[in-house]
């Protein structure tokens, strides 16, 4: 339910272990259908506690392009009187080539819905600009690999400053993964990033354990986590 500071540790399989054996039997809609499902639950047991975070949760091709999906979280969200705008779904720009015609009405009607919609990893696909504006994103996550140690990285640095350019022209929000350090997040800051994701913010960790972090957090506070 962490997803905006989930990073790869040891000992913990990344989504590329087992997402695609999830697809290749099946599995994928019913995998998905739960991760949603405990997500919204985690939103509102902190909605009880008044807290009021976004929670982010990456869908598969194949769930985008699922045309019942809409509704079906739309339904989940209703069962627990929570608004829809509390979770983004994420998609990897990788995955913008499969299906475009399918995908594309099953983005714009979650964005109908109030659902926010996330493009994940900008900068490693080959999607054209086009695919870009024509997708109802409200979100762009520079890939962490160009922001990370982009202070001197001149190529990095100069990837980083043209997408946030890119997502400013475009009204979306911009959230920079790979935050590791203090340098990473005076960058992110500096080109108007309106969120960071890393290290630097938190390592993954329990639900249970947020309320004490939030209360020892020491980071800067002049950027939203």
């Amino acid at each position: 339910a962490l997803a905006r500071w989930q990073h790869p540790i040891h000992g913990i399989l990344g989504p590329g272990a087992f997402i695609p054996m999830a697809e290749e039997s099946q599995l994928i809609d019913e995998f998905t259908d739960t991760i949603i499902e405990k997500a919204l639950d985690q939103i509102t047991l902190w909605r009880a506690r008044n807290l009021h975070f976004t929670v982010a949760v990456n869908i598969s091709s194949a769930s985008a392009t699922r045309l019942n999906l809409p509704e079906k979280i739309e339904t989940l969200c209703q069962k627990r009187g929570l608004d829809p705008n509390g979770i983004i779904l994420e998609i990897t720009e990788t995955h913008l080539g499969h299906d475009m015609v399918a995908m594309l009405e099953v983005l714009t009607r979650i964005r109908l819905k109030s659902l926010g919609l996330s493009i994940d990893d900008f900068g490693t696909g080959y999607s054209s600009l086009e695919r870009l504006k024509s997708v109802p994103f409200d979100e762009l996550k520079i890939d962490g690999s160009f922001v990370h140690g982009a202070g001197n990285d001149q190529a990095a640095k100069a990837i980083f400053e043209s997408s946030a350019a890119l997502a400013k022209q475009l009204s979306l929000r911009i959230v920079a993964e790979g935050v590791e350090n203090s340098d990473d997040w005076d960058m992110a800051e500096s080109l108007g990033c309106e969120v960071a994701q890393g290290f630097f913010v938190a390592k993954p960790m329990p639900s249970h354990e947020l309320i004490n972090w939030l209360e020892h957090w020491k980071g800067k506070p002049s950027l939203p986590f």
